[in-house]
């Protein structure tokens, strides 16, 4: 009977027009809810009336009279005409209805960018969220420690304009140079290095062709060429359109030895497993400027003093501290010598309680605080302080080989490389040699304190300019490291030749006795390795009792770091004098400032300079791995 009522015309008709009203108000709903962002209230749906008592057929809707606010209607049809809209899904397509509230994965970037997380500005459909951060990238709360990938955000700061750092400009010492990763040559830019080659496909296949002894030589389209010995490891890499040589390579085929010049700009870089020093020249005004970073974040940075040729000024940058120094720079034949000059003189009396026998000697050790120290335990067999001090140089002596030790430590936990077996001990004979050159620096200084500061050498123009000629050697300017008898390496790895021709690496805390007088035509000078970390497992590493010659350069820095340390343990030693718990009476150190050596280190622009380059360090390693470990495949 149901069916015939519903079959007849003006019944289909009637239903029609009432399917008609419930669409149209259904889109005006869903209309509002896109534009407003929030559904309308629905006021509560009355019981829906039984399938079998259908509407009578006398009480229409007039077609005249649809209704016209956007409320839904409050009359309620069967089911199966009136969508469900109180379903999780219902039958409403999701694009009319895109998640206002939900994470931003379900927003597209493209077309709604986030306004306040750090790519706001600079909207990526892969960039992550400011609250919802991608699973593989720093979120912007915390950002990675060392060197963000290129594709994530920091906070504040755009990663790519600071080589990785995140938050701004830290002004500690060493704020995000490096870290482990980076040491280890698997930071980068993603940029592909100097030659912008970022994958293998972009290598394509080389041409071969033989070399003499049995090996190969690989070319590739970009220029570059890969020399392989008969084992088929590379011997050699160049790059001559942008620069690049690597001379060296370890077993795995990564670079241990290459150069990078560009115009202006040439950088050295040496690597010993994960230890690595870098040296950068540049051409600036006024002279060129130096860059050497060693460890992680450590380093410093030289440049000209404006107004004062001959001279320069270094910011040391490292174990989280920066100070600066003042250099005089001149020639020694046809080296360029660094000296420091003194930034700080102590009265004359004060020198003499310096340089001679105490009336009373001291027990200091219970007061170093090195007990539980993890540099000590690691050293403390090799290293036996003095047990009773008897003047200021002996104590001087253990606070210099203390700190040198202290830093070799710390350089290789930094590397990933946690010293083990045995020390190289410091034998009675080294140690009687740092105090016999701790005296000697002790009298230089007093012999300056008691003159006016008189530049050494031919100050004849400023340093590096193109324009000055190495002046002649000066007989009165002897380097202090042909006066010195022992050094301590502490920027490292340093390639040196041994007298059997073949060359070695001297690591931090690495001890060398200087044997020749003078140096060599090479400018090399004559060493003897006392303490070094090579055996039969560390062919490459320098080994006790081996001969080899040092760059009379390199030795003389060693002299310098030296110098630095000692001044740094005057200082406390000055504050120590009458002290209980501390050193003996005597005359009042009087220190004075020599006002034209002071000099603020630049510690923020050193961290930046130090942070540039090891960044380019790893994207040139980067790109010679690459291509080197890809070659032939």
């Amino acid at each position: 009977m149901l069916i015939k009522i519903i079959r007849k015309p003006e019944i289909l008709k009637f239903l029609q027009h009432c399917i008609g009203i419930a669409s149209c108000t259904l889109m005006m709903a869903t209309g509002a809810y896109a534009l407003h962002g929030s559904a309308p209230a629905r006021p509560a749906a009355s019981a829906p009336r039984p399938a079998s008592t259908p509407r009578p057929a006398t009480t229409p809707r007039p077609a005249t009279a649809p209704r016209t606010n956007t409320q839904p209607a409050t009359r309620t049809s069967p089911n199966t005409t009136r969508p469900n809209t109180t379903s999780p899904t219902g039958t409403r397509p999701t694009t009319t209805r895109p998640n206002t509230t939900g994470p931003a994965a379900n927003r597209p970037t493209t077309t709604r960018p986030t306004t306040t997380g750090p790519t706001a500005n600079h909207p990526s459909a892969n960039s992550p969220s400011a609250n919802h951060p991608a699973a593989n990238s720093s979120s912007a709360i915390k950002p990675s420690a060392n060197h963000p990938s290129s594709g994530t955000g920091t906070a504040n700061h755009d990663a790519g304009n600071n080589h990785g750092t995140s938050g701004g400009h830290d002004t500690s010492a060493n704020h995000g140079t490096g870290g482990k990763d980076a040491e280890q040559g698997r930071g980068g830019t993603g940029k592909g290095g100097p030659g912008g080659i970022t994958s293998k496909s972009q290598l394509g296949k080389p041409t071969l062709a033989k070399t003499s002894g049995g090996g190969t030589r690989e070319t590739y389209k970009n220029g570059a060429q890969v020399d392989k010995g008969r084992d088929g490891k590379p011997t050699h890499f160049s790059d001559s359109k942008n620069g690049i040589e690597a001379k060296r390579f370890d077993s795995s085929g990564r670079p241990t030895q290459l150069t990078h010049s560009t115009p202006g700009s040439r950088t050295s870089i040496q690597r010993v497993g994960n230890s690595r020093r870098m040296d950068t020249t540049r051409t600036v005004h006024g002279g060129v400027e130096h860059v050497v970073g060693y460890g992680h974040g450590g380093g410093y940075v030289q440049r000209p003093i404006a107004g004062r040729p001959g001279y320069v000024q270094r910011t040391v940058v490292y174990g989280g501290r920066s100070y600066g120094v003042v250099y005089h720079s001149y020639y020694y034949g046809h080296v360029m010598i660094y000296s420091p000059v003194p930034a700080i003189v102590f009265a004359p009396a004060y020198y003499g309680w310096l340089l001679n026998p105490w009336a009373q000697p001291i027990v200091y050790g219970p007061y170093w605080g090195w007990a539980g120290q993890p540099w000590f335990g690691y050293y403390g067999p090799a290293f036996t302080p003095y047990a009773r001090y008897y003047s200021a140089d002996q104590w001087l002596t253990d606070y210099l080989i203390a700190q040198n030790l202290q830093q070799a430590y710390d350089e290789q936990v930094a590397a990933g490389e946690t010293p083990s077996g045995p020390p190289p001990p410091i034998t009675d004979e080294e140690k009687a040699l740092i105090a016999q050159d701790v005296h000697a620096e002790l009298a230089r200084q007093q012999q300056q304190a008691a003159q006016p500061q008189q530049p050494q050498g031919n100050d004849t123009g400023v340093v590096g300019d193109s324009n000055v000629q190495p002046p002649a050697a000066a007989s009165n300017a002897v380097p202090e490291a042909l006066q010195d008898h022992i050094f301590t390496v502490y920027a490292a790895p340093l390639a040196v030749q041994m007298a059997s021709g073949t060359t070695c690496n001297l690591m931090a805390g690495d001890m060398l006795f200087r044997t020749g007088n003078a140096a060599n035509s090479d400018d090399t000078v004559d060493v003897e390795v006392k303490t070094g970390h090579g055996d039969a497992g560390h062919a490459d590493l320098c080994a006790p009792q081996a001969h080899a010659k040092v760059q009379l350069a390199d030795l003389q820095e060693m002299y310098n770091h030296k110098r630095e340390l000692l001044a740094d343990g005057e200082q406390k030693q000055s504050d120590l004098v009458g002290k209980k718990h501390g050193l003996p009476k005597g005359p009042k150190p009087g220190a004075t400032q020599v006002a034209q050596n002071q000099i603020d280190p630049d510690t923020q622009a050193a961290v930046d300079a130090l942070k540039k380059q090891l960044q380019e360090a790893d994207d040139t390693e980067g790109q010679v791995s690459l291509i080197t470990t890809t070659s032939g495949s």
